[in-house]
């Protein structure tokens, strides 16, 4: 009885997203086509995610800010403001890493429908979508990459809690004919 409460509330709570994809009184649909839309508004895969940590390049990052510094004081350089200045880019990008690693990683839903996926309420059409990236192994990352676009969106990395939501995502997409790629990808910032 608990499942079907909270299958209720998860579907209560996505209620206007559904109503954004399948549209509401939309009219000259056949009732083969509104029976399907109804099937996949009350039954699609709900699985939580989150934004991965990237510890390792806010390592590598934070190493660059320290060997800067290093050249800054000791080093014998004749322009110190351009120095300074890729410092306080190093930092900068490192200030934004440090707050996405231990602020921003709160726990979100992805939504898999038949024609479109909805990552934490923004929706993404199947058909916008080039490449969906799976990054490692043991904890490995997803990357959905929209075509028209060469690095995939912070917006769009995350981490499921449990493995085989990884699957279920990759034969989501196989399913639509995108590309499944199981290899390191570049994200934008």
């Amino acid at each position: 009885m608990n499942d079907i409460a909270e299958l209720g509330k998860v579907r209560d709570r996505f209620l206007p997203v559904y109503s954004i994809m399948f549209g509401a009184g939309r009219s000259g649909e056949s009732s083969g086509e509104s029976e399907q839309e109804e099937m996949y508004m009350n039954n699609p895969i709900v699985r939580t995610a989150r934004a991965p940590a990237e510890k390792r390049l806010l390592i590598g990052i934070s190493i660059n800010v320290m060997l800067w510094i290093y050249i800054l004081i000791n080093g014998n350089i004749q322009n110190n403001f351009v120095t300074s200045a890729i410092l306080a880019l190093f930092a900068a990008v490192e200030i934004i890493l440090i707050y996405r690693a231990f602020a921003a990683r709160r726990s979100f839903d992805i939504i898999l429908n038949e024609d479109n996926l909805v990552i934490d309420n923004r929706q993404i059409p199947a058909d916008n979508v080039k490449t969906v990236f799976v990054k490692g192994y043991f904890t490995p990352v997803i990357g959905i990459r929209p075509k028209g676009k060469v690095l995939v969106p912070y917006k769009n990395c995350f981490r499921f809690k449990s493995d085989n939501d990884v699957k279920i995502m990759t034969e989501w997409a196989e399913q639509r004919r995108i590309k499944v790629a199981h290899k390191n990808f570049s994200r934008w910032l």
